[in-house]
């Protein structure tokens, strides 16, 4: 049986991108190093947000197609030697944080 490890944070592994509509904010995971990086999101903000990852910040394409992340919502995602983070919204604006860890 497969067993599933529990997240666990990274020391000092916390990012907060403020995410606007207008543009896309972009901050640094600093996790190229290490494979199979978890990454746990939770929007903070009163706006539905929308994340994307990156090796570099000209890779980061994102739109309001992108991942979205609902209101109080906690995703955990494999980033897998990702270096970037980056965070919009369809309208108005939201807080996102970005843990950078190992499991789910």
């Amino acid at each position: 049986m497969l067993s599933v490890e529990p997240f666990r944070p990274a020391p000092n592994g916390t990012i907060s991108i403020s995410a606007v509509s207008s543009a896309s904010v972009t901050g640094t995971l600093n996790a190229t190093i290490a494979q199979n990086i978890a990454v746990r999101i939770y929007n903070d903000g009163p706006s539905l947000a929308f994340v994307e990852f990156g090796g570099t910040v000209a890779t980061l394409a994102i739109t309001t197609t992108s991942m979205p992340v609902a209101v109080g919502a906690i995703e955990v995602v494999n980033i897998d030697q990702c270096a970037y983070a980056a965070a919009i919204t369809a309208s108005g604006t939201a807080s996102v944080y970005f843990t950078k860890g190992y499991g789910l």
